[in-house]
């Protein structure tokens, strides 16, 4: 009984040998992601090259539509959050390159999501900007407004 023992584990030792000799290695075949295999890349502005060739290829682009599903949190009890008034929110969201607050509000709430019930607010002395009901829960734009 132990000698067919042995032969089972033999057997199944030598299977298994057999398997990593002729499967190569997954991390053999996935490309490395080093900051090298980018570096002959460079950052383009493609407002600048909207419609041209780049690098004697077509690029299309198209404008970020928003996330699918914003992650809403809660941030009542900041410290100075502030509303912003409408004057105060044009000004900010076109100096931001955004065509009016809609425009802003749908970039970081997205398209299906019911704007008007959103409006843009600010923290008094660090200028962070947060984008939240009437219950304060939106999102964080990681934006400021400038004082």
């Amino acid at each position: 009984m132990i000698k067919n023992g042995k032969k089972v584990f033999y057997s199944f030792f030598a299977f298994v040998l057999m398997l990593a000799i002729t499967i190569p290695s997954v991390s053999a075949n996935t490309p490395s992601s080093s900051d090298e295999d980018f570096a002959h890349l460079e950052l383009v502005n493609l407002e600048e090259v909207d419609g041209e060739e780049l690098n004697g290829e077509e690029i299309e682009a198209a404008p970020f539509a928003g996330p699918s599903k914003p992650h809403f949190e809660h941030f009542g009890g900041i410290s100075g959050l502030t509303q912003m008034g409408s004057s105060r929110a044009a000004s900010f969201v076109k100096a931001n390159g955004y065509k009016d607050a809609h425009d802003y509000k749908y970039s970081y709430l997205g398209k299906n999501t019911s704007i008007s019930k959103y409006n843009i607010y600010y923290v008094k002395g660090s200028g962070q900007v947060y984008i939240l009901d009437s219950s304060n829960r939106g999102v964080k734009t990681y934006e400021f407004l400038a004082p």
